[in-house]
């Protein structure tokens, strides 16, 4: 169980500048200090972690286009603000304590962020992309 980056993790994926797609699920993150800069990175996928605090590391991520949240205890949907400066980006938000009721709709929308609460997962959204590339050729 990782709980928290390590500060080594950043020169780590130096390595993999071209990097479009990470997957960090089911690793018991707890909050994302120390998060690289992967400034190529398209597709994130943090779910099933235990995340609950500042979604701010992620800001720098100015390509991102998915964010996979689900399954964590983000209690407050305050915490998604941050990403609000992140372009197009469409978050994946499933089994988050915040998600009862329908409160936090509008203050979603009033970040500009796409949420779903249910329905798309990590493996429907790349297969969909699959699909796409597909289509291209």
């Amino acid at each position: 169980m990782l709980r928290i980056l390590p500060p080594a993790t950043g020169p780590l994926f130096l390595r993999y500048g071209n990097l479009e797609t990470l997957v960090l699920t089911k690793c018991d993150l707890r909050n994302l200090e120390n998060f690289p800069k992967l400034l190529t990175l398209r597709q994130l996928d943090l779910s099933d972690n235990s995340l609950q605090g500042s979604l701010n590391y992620l800001m720098p991520l100015a390509n991102l286009k998915y964010l996979g949240l689900a399954n964590n205890l983000i209690a407050d949907c305050r915490k998604l603000q941050p990403l609000q400066v992140i372009d197009g980006l469409e978050v994946f938000m499933g089994g988050n304590p915040f998600l009862e009721g329908d409160a936090w709709r509008n203050k979603v929308r009033s970040y500009g962020l796409k949420v779903a609460k249910e329905g798309r997962t990590w493996e429907t959204q790349r297969v969909k992309q699959e699909e796409k590339k597909e289509e291209r050729k």
